[in-house]
């Protein structure tokens, strides 16, 4: 019987498998930093990736608005959204102020204010 396979045709799988894998790689770097576009606010950059505008602002030294084409670090978002409510306090929701300051980039907590919580606490 006669092999149908054409030369070299195991190198090709091969060779696809690697480029795949440094694609993915690629992938993965390519989202922990963004250029910043026309028109584009601090606030909206954080929105479209999940993370607290002051935690941006400071993982980047923002004092203002970023200009175009400025490249940002995009920090992991390190737990979960939660509003403030009265009764509320930096410890209950993180454990102590200073958890709380070292998640959401801030000495500030009032009612209604958008935080990080530790992932898994529960409510």
């Amino acid at each position: 019987m006669k092999n149908r396979t054409k030369k070299g045709a195991p190198y090709r799988y091969i060779l696809f498998a690697i480029l795949h894998r440094i694609k993915q790689m690629l992938k993965a770097v390519s989202c922990k930093f963004y250029k910043v576009k026309e028109g584009q606010t601090a606030m909206q950059i954080a929105n479209y990736f999940c993370v607290s505008p002051r935690v941006l602002a400071r993982e980047n030294g923002l004092k203002t608005e970023p200009s175009v084409g400025q490249i940002l670090k995009i920090p992991s978002a390190k737990g979960n959204e939660y509003t403030v409510q009265a009764g509320d306090t930096k410890a209950l929701l993180c454990g102590s102020d200073k958890r709380f300051e070292s998640l959401n980039g801030t000495q500030a907590f009032y009612i209604g204010m958008s935080v990080l919580i530790e992932a898994g606490a529960a409510f």
